[in-house]
């Protein structure tokens, strides 16, 4: 009974011109309901085709069919900066914060090592060295490097620059500069002359 319900319910789904057709047998076990979803969504998925939407904002048109990540707005506008502002985003930049992490690794591993292990000479001392200065060029770097405003907005005036990062990063990246284990050797801190 249950058969003959499902059969008849498709062959009138089924016939051409709403007459029922009586010749198709359904085996046991075919569930008709998801053979006939199937097949919409088949149909469908071939003969779909999106209007393009006519706007003034023209972003990037591979957004939707490309299989690489996609840009934000800011990345896709022309930048208009002077030669000596460094692009966030770019590749000397993204190389640059590499190497900034490498040398914090180190610095994260070395120091407290030596303080736990080393008592004089250090072979350290001269890659230690390296490291600081890596560090006070990286605050020079960030005083040319462009940001994002809170609008969006990719900002590369010099004076905005260099008035955004002295209220954010400045004072940590100043602190993680100081050579305080060579101002400890030479006595500086301690006020003492060598």
């Amino acid at each position: 009974m249950l058969g003959a319900r499902f059969r008849s319910a498709e062959t009138s789904l089924l016939a051409d011109d709403g007459a029922e057709d009586d010749s198709l047998e359904i085996p046991p076990g075919v569930n008709m309901g998801r053979r006939r979803s199937r097949a919409v969504l088949y149909q469908l998925s071939g003969h779909y085709k999106p209007e393009k939407m006519k706007t003034k904002i023209k972003l990037n048109s591979n957004l939707l069919h490309s299989s690489e990540a996609p840009l934000p707005e800011y990345k896709t506008q022309a930048l208009k900066k002077s030669r000596f502002i460094l692009s966030h985003y770019g590749m000397f930049k993204g190389c640059w914060d590499w190497m900034i992490l490498v040398a914090t690794f180190y610095v994260a591993i070395a120091v407290p090592y030596n303080a736990a292990f080393v008592k004089t000479d250090r072979l350290t001392m001269v890659s230690d060295v390296v490291v600081e200065a890596l560090f006070i060029v990286d605050i020079l770097v960030n005083f040319r490097t462009t940001y994002v405003s809170r609008k969006g907005e990719v900002v590369s005036d010099s004076k905005s620059i260099a008035l955004n990062y002295l209220r954010s990063w400045f004072v940590v990246d100043l602190l993680a500069a100081l050579p305080f284990d060579h101002l400890y050797a030479s006595n500086v801190i301690s006020g003492e002359v060598s």
